[in-house]
């Protein structure tokens, strides 16, 4: 675990050859990460966890910029910086319109609860 250290003897008859090292990035015995959520943005893959060396991309909604690094790295459960997703500038949001009875059975499309312009 993080800030332990961990004894390894590369010959049981010497220790001449003992290498010591602290754990400083993760824990070793986690070997997976969850998936990030990220406002904006759609992560893959669609799984809730990745082993540690595996990666989630995360792919910035129309109307959105990424700000960062999209890829993320998972290394002994700790997931590399999550990018963020900024609203373009100039793109506004509309809420999607109630019908009230002025047309029987109609639809709203899209079946989003909000579009952007």
């Amino acid at each position: 675990k993080n800030g332990q250290w961990l004894d390894d003897v590369a010959s049981p008859s010497t220790y001449s050859n003992m290498i010591r090292t602290k754990c400083t990035g993760g824990d070793p015995g986690v070997t997976t990460c969850n998936k990030p959520t990220i406002s904006g943005a759609t992560v893959t893959p669609d799984t809730a966890t990745v082993d540690s060396g595996a990666t989630y991309t995360a792919t910035c909604n129309s109307g959105f910029t990424i700000s960062g690094n999209a890829v993320m790295t998972c290394t002994n459960g700790v997931l590399s910086t999550a990018p963020t997703c900024i609203r373009d500038s100039g793109v506004t949001t509309c809420n999607k319109p109630t019908i009230n009875g002025a047309i029987s059975g109609g639809t709203v499309t899209p079946t989003t609860a909000t579009v952007d312009s």
